[in-house]
């Protein structure tokens, strides 16, 4: 389904020119809740493996996104057979590059009109060294495609949750 989005929102002159587009920043928002609710669908998930304490969600929110790949490794795709930790890994890391982007402004040339939008970089220590160190915009589409990834997680998510619920009551 799509939604069309109108914002209402004021914003003083002199900060109108560090702020992206309204839909930019939209999908910049947008991207940030995806994750963080796909995270939260991930560490209740692992709280359904009945495993040890370090499993809580207490221990869990603690430990950091990092430990929830290996974690999710070792106790729901070893047991169910699923793909889980390398797409959620691949999603932080996606997220990371937007949160630690850095803002810069862009020129249009046929209208000398600029845009402030988030410049980032791949990870110096990029597995695939043609990768290593290279700088990009995020781009709409490239949020866009976030998004659509992180909900698609979620209904990976939802019969594994049905399954581990299932297991531990029995």
């Amino acid at each position: 389904m799509d939604r069309q989005v109108n914002f209402d929102l004021v914003i003083a002159d002199d900060a109108k020119d560090i702020l992206p587009k309204d839909d930019y920043t939209y999908l910049l928002g947008a991207s940030l809740f995806v994750f963080d609710r796909i995270n939260a669908f991930v560490v209740e998930n692992l709280g359904y493996t009945g495993l040890t304490e370090e499993l809580d969600w207490y221990h869990l929110i603690d430990a950091g996104q990092r430990s929830y790949v290996k974690h999710i490794r070792d106790y729901i795709d070893h047991e169910l057979n699923t793909n889980i930790a390398d797409q959620f890994g691949r999603l932080l890391d996606e997220r990371n590059r937007i949160v630690h982007g850095f803002p810069v402004t862009i020129g249009k040339k046929e209208d000398d009109s600029q845009e402030q939008v988030l410049d980032t970089k791949t990870k110096h220590n990029d597995k695939n060294l043609v990768n290593s160190d290279k700088q990009h915009i995020v781009t709409r589409k490239e949020m866009q495609q976030f998004i659509a990834d992180c909900v698609d997680l979620e209904c990976q998510l939802i019969p594994v949750r049905k399954r581990l619920c299932s297991k531990n009551k029995a």
